[in-house]
């Protein structure tokens, strides 16, 4: 998106607490004409200094001196520096790509009951009094309309493919990760899960499947759970003696990424019904689509905006397993019905989720909030 808007002449910085990656506390550097702020933070965060590094995110958006700010994730840091940041007279836009209160992650981590309360309240109060608000998926904006906020201020902005990470028509060795596992040319379903989205009885029964009519079939599982799920998925593999099939990478590094997917055969997203689900905005299926992989997802949330069924893809009703190893099985069997979904789906996923297409509802929603100051 902070690409897409530097392309159309707009001058953007974005703020982040680098959690995720602390070596980069207090850096800052620019990519693609994006000049990127790491808050420095320490090592070891007690309560007293998730106020100070909520502090250093409002002073250095207000040192910017911006015509807008974009508050992304009504909760947490973010959440409670846009909170505070509706004191000053600065047009404010919210996006939000989760479901964060009660019936969604408040549900799933193990936030203490004072957290859980408060990122319910933030969810609610930041996009009622924000300008605008920008939703990743068609569940949160009618969840945003449930909130009170008028359809006129919610703008749907789905994710789209990374530019900066991709292009169109690129591709990658498959050799790498084949030569690695050992696959020579086994057909290979891969599955990017960190498990809370799946059913690990779905996944094990679908192999199970897939496995009875494919016999030289394999199955790579890409990620780790937060919680070991992996030894429950051994357990019942070894109960129906799919283990020898499956292949358990846990994390990969960020850049090897594309060389598994593009390994892949298949890539199969069998999502539970759940609120998380229809709420979030998949990258993984937008990147499965950049690699022209042939898809089947089960029909939930977003997975029906990015995939026609039969055509950039297959969708599968919820808790149909049998239907799913079926598609699995079809696509395996047939190299042409591969070939035509994985290109169907990377034309798809450039021509009509482009940043290029997407940053326009951006620029809208940005022009409605300096309206409104």
């Amino acid at each position: 998106m902070a690409k897409a808007l530097v392309d159309r002449g707009h001058e953007v910085s974005i703020i982040i607490p680098p959690f995720d990656n602390l070596a980069d506390s207090g850096k800052a550097y620019e990519i693609g004409g994006v000049n990127i702020i790491n808050i420095g933070i320490p090592r070891k965060v007690l309560f007293s200094e998730y106020l100070i590094i909520t502090k250093r995110i409002i002073s250095t958006a207000m040192r910017l001196n911006p015509d807008i700010i974009h508050v992304f994730k009504p909760k947490g840091y973010s959440g409670l520096a846009g909170m505070l940041l509706r004191t000053v007279s600065r047009p404010m836009v919210v996006d939000t790509d989760d479901w964060e209160g009660y019936g969604g992650w408040n549900d799933v981590l193990d936030y203490s009951h004072i957290e859980k309360e408060f990122f319910q309240f933030q969810e609610r109060w930041l996009p009622r009094h924000s300008n605008a608000v920008t939703v990743a998926s068609r569940t949160l904006e009618t969840q945003m309309w449930g909130f009170g906020v008028p359809p006129e201020r919610v703008y749907y902005v789905p994710n789209g493919p990374n530019q900066l990470k991709y292009s169109r028509g690129q591709r990658f060795d498959n050799s790498l990760i084949r030569e690695k596992y050992g696959l020579g040319e086994m057909p290979l379903i891969v599955l990017f899960t960190r498990f809370f989205d799946v059913s690990i009885d779905e996944i094990i029964n679908i192999f199970r499947m897939v496995r009875e009519e494919v016999r030289d079939a394999r199955f790579m599982i890409v990620g780790k759970g937060r919680f070991d799920e992996e030894r429950e998925l051994v357990s019942s593999a070894d109960k129906t003696r799919v283990r020898d099939a499956i292949i358990l990478t846990g994390w990969i590094e960020p850049k090897d990424v594309p060389h598994y997917i593009y390994a892949a055969n298949v890539a199969i997203c069998p999502f539970k019904d759940t609120l998380i689900n229809r709420a979030r905005c998949s990258v993984k299926v937008i990147e499965h689509m950049i690699m022209s992989n042939a898809i089947v997802a089960t029909k939930v949330g977003q997975n029906i905006e990015y995939i026609e069924d039969e055509k950039s893809g297959m969708l599968v009703e919820p808790g149909d397993i049998r239907s799913f190893a079926e598609k699995v099985v079809r696509i395996l069997c047939d190299k042409n019905l591969e070939r035509k979904l994985g290109e169907n789906a990377q034309k798809s996923i450039w021509e009509k989720f482009s940043w290029n297409r997407l940053v326009v509802r951006v620029e809208k929603a940005y022009e409605l909030a300096v309206g409104s100051k």
